[in-house]
């Protein structure tokens, strides 16, 4: 006598399970899609540096100063030794003392004001930056994030304002009182 054996499976769960798969995928996408379009339609430098010193992370507007392209890893302490950075005294700012390292060492720095001398002969451009570190929710550091926004035209116009004071309170000493 012959003996048949049949199989069946359902794969009514696998089905499920697949389906919840390609929508959370599409979700998934549907905010990447998102972030980058929010990063890119911000002037001010947006940064990410990882917990090993690398920038992985650049909005449009940083890659344009620094004249980066593509997603290649940068190391923060290369990046930071491109352009010559000042504290705002005039003085030589220290690698270490670059708001991203900072960050990744746990600070929170805010409204670090820096001077970097462009490539541009004289080219000075004032920036306000602002660093923190990047923690997952068990309190891990995964990086740091910083924003930097050029204030050149501030500055100047703070110079201009300044200038204006001096010129009027010199005149208004100068001036014999009736």
């Amino acid at each position: 006598a012959e003996c048949y054996y049949t199989f069946v499976r359902d794969l009514t769960e696998r089905k499920r399970s697949e389906e919840e798969a390609k929508r959370l995928h599409a979700l998934i996408k549907q905010e990447k899609e998102r972030l980058l379009a929010l990063l890119n339609s911000i002037s001010d430098e947006i940064w990410f540096v990882d917990t090993e010193g690398h920038y992985t992370l650049v909005n449009p507007s940083g890659a344009r100063e620094f004249g980066l392209s593509g997603h290649r890893k940068t190391r923060a302490r290369k990046l930071a030794k491109r352009p010559e950075v000042l504290r705002p005294d005039g003085s030589l700012r220290p690698d270490e003392e670059a708001p991203p390292i900072r960050a990744l060492r746990g600070e929170w720095v805010r409204n670090h004001e820096e001077i970097m001398r462009m490539p541009a002969p004289g080219g000075l451009q004032y920036r306000l930056v602002n660093a923190s570190p990047v923690k997952d929710a068990e309190g891990r550091t995964l990086g740091s994030v910083s924003i930097a926004r050029d204030i050149t035209g501030l500055k100047k116009v703070e110079q201009s304002l300044r200038e204006s004071e001096r010129r009027f309170s010199s005149l208004a000493r100068q001036l014999p009182v009736g």
